[in-house]
Parts: C-alpha cells; structure tokens; sequence
C-alpha cells in the first residue's frame, strides 16, 4: 500500500496535476485533479503540504490572472518589462485558495518553495 501525495509541473511549466494515495487505496496512486496557470506565469517549484494542498511559485510578467477556475484573481508586475515573484495556493481537491505577490523594478522570482509541518511555508529566489 502506498501513502503519499505526488505533484507535478507539466510541458513548458504551465500544467500542475496532482494524484494521492491514501489508505484503502490500495498499490495505485489516483489521479486527481488538473490545473492550467495563465499565460505569463512561470513555475519554478512546487511542494505539497500535510493537507495536501499544493503550493507553486515562480515569476510572472505583465497582468495575470492567477485562478485556474472560471473565478478572476488578477495581478500585475511593477516592473515594465519586467519579472515578479508570485506563490499560489491550491486546496487539495484543486480549488483555488490564493496568491501573493512581491517585486520591484527590476526582475524577481521565486526558484524554490517548501511547506513546512506547522503550516509555514519559505520560498527562495
């Protein structure tokens, strides 16, 4: 029996999907659910906590929208031209929760993230 979740990004960074094995599940892992982010956006890393919820970061350009459902979260780098960092949470039946965003003038972005046991989560970049 496997226990565990796996989260993945997928062709040119843009598709996460995630599967889980529980108890009862037997050997197979079971896919759940697939998310496209918008265009602009980069993922650089992605960690899952002990909910299972999925949390990615990386940079992004230009004006956004940041839910992968039909609801609208937009957000817009400062920088002309230029890369911010953004981290964004999904549940883990794949709804969206929320994003945050940081940057100044020039490029940023984030390259790692990591979802700590007390619900903290660092990211780097």
């Amino acid at each position: 029996m496997k226990f565990g979740t796996v989260a993945c990004i997928g062709v040119l960074m843009t598709t996460l999907c995630h599967s889980s094995a529980r108890a009862g599940d037997g050997d197979d892992m079971r896919y759940a659910w697939t998310a496209s982010v918008g265009a602009g956006i980069r993922v650089r890393d992605i960690a899952v906590d002990l909910f299972g919820d999925v949390i990615y970061v990386g940079y992004f350009s230009y004006t956004v929208d940041f839910d992968p459902s039909e609801g609208v979260d937009e957000r817009t780098a400062v920088g002309v031209y230029r890369d911010d960092v953004f981290i964004t949470k999904l549940h883990a039946d794949g709804t969206y929760a929320w994003t945050g965003t940081m940057g100044g003038v020039e490029n940023d972005g984030a390259t790692s993230v990591v979802a700590l046991p007390d619900q903290s989560i660092l990211i780097t970049g």
